[in-house]
């Protein structure tokens, strides 16, 4: 599909100013095994042959902005919560990010990546987030493994202390 113009932008660098041509065009990316096809934007150097992909350069003012829409999109088409969604069930919980992690057995890094929209949560991730939303769900999960639980937060030195909220007997009423 050809590109479609947009419009145009001025861009300064340290020692030039450049003016860009922006461009948006339909293309399939490979997520996770999936096509997705979506619109993605790109700049290309006023002058330079639009048609050519190696004149391309993603938005200079957000170098990830056709891979967050092509998150966007997949999360849609596969029901998995947004970061901002897990973000709001872990702090409804009054849940640290180490506690929640530690919680849904996942790493921490990995979660944070997650949570902040660095990396997309698998289907199986997804199953184990989704209890984030459900707080009794939860609770029992919490209270199956506890003693497990405990162990690891000693040994990875965890505070579990905003815990005990969770699995107060009022927390959930």
């Amino acid at each position: 599909m050809a590109p479609k113009i947009i419009g145009q932008t001025i861009y300064s660098f340290p020692n030039q100013a450049v003016t860009f041509t922006i461009i948006e065009l339909q293309e399939v990316v490979l997520i996770n095994g999936e096509e997705i096809k979506n619109t993605h934007r790109y700049w290309v150097p006023t002058g330079d042959n639009l048609a050519d992909a190696e004149n391309y350069v993603e938005p200079l003012t957000n170098p990830d902005e056709n891979l967050d829409a092509d998150y966007q999109l997949y999360r849609q088409q596969f029901n998995l919560l947004t970061p901002q969604e897990i973000r709001q069930a872990r702090e409804a919980l009054g849940l640290s990010r180490a506690t929640t992690a530690l919680l849904l057995n996942l790493s921490e890094p990995q979660f944070s990546a997650i949570e902040d929209d660095d990396i997309l949560q698998t289907r199986k991730q997804d199953a184990k987030l989704r209890l984030l939303k459900n707080p009794q769900e939860l609770r029992t999960s919490v209270n199956r493994y506890q003693k497990t639980i405990e162990r690891q937060a000693t040994r990875y030195q965890i505070d579990l202390s905003d815990l005990n909220r969770l699995l107060s007997p009022n927390a959930l009423s």
